[in-house]
């Protein structure tokens, strides 16, 4: 349980790289909180070095918009799940179709709700590991020899 974000600068983003690698091939993800111009983007991803960078050549068409600070949570499964409760959190701010909120930065950081951070990894696995002994047993015609 808890709320806790890394907080990076722009020019630190190449630090993403590392959680992006340490992430790679498993179920978790994160969600993040990014200064967009004069807007606050939330959003998630299981690459956050390979978001950002893209964020960033989007913003430029974007209102010629510059990318400031982000706040990233630490990866968990439920990381989409945890995006729409930050969403709904703060819906009254939010720019209408869009995952940008008017409100700035440190006030979203500072307020954000109780979330919890599942590590479901184990059971995706199991699920993941019953299909496939499954989809061997049909193709095999009902026997796994």
């Amino acid at each position: 349980m808890g709320t806790e974000v890394k907080l990076f600068k722009s020019h630190e983003f190449g630090q993403l790289r590392g959680l992006e690698r340490e992430n790679k091939d498993k179920y978790t993800g994160f969600f993040y909180i990014l200064e967009y111009g004069n807007f606050v983007k939330i959003g998630s991803t299981k690459s956050p070095h390979t978001r950002m960078q893209s964020l960033k050549r989007s913003a430029v068409n974007y209102n010629n918009s510059t990318i400031g600070r982000l706040a990233l949570s630490a990866p968990h499964t439920n990381y989409v799940e945890n995006e729409k409760v930050l969403h709904n959190h703060f819906s009254k701010f939010r720019k209408a179709d869009s995952e940008l909120f008017d409100l700035p930065f440190e006030d979203i950081v500072n307020n954000l709700p109780e979330l919890e951070y599942k590590d479901e990894t184990e059971e995706f696995e199991r699920r993941a590991d019953a299909f496939f002994e499954g989809m061997k047993r049909f193709m095999l015609g009902g026997t796994t020899k």
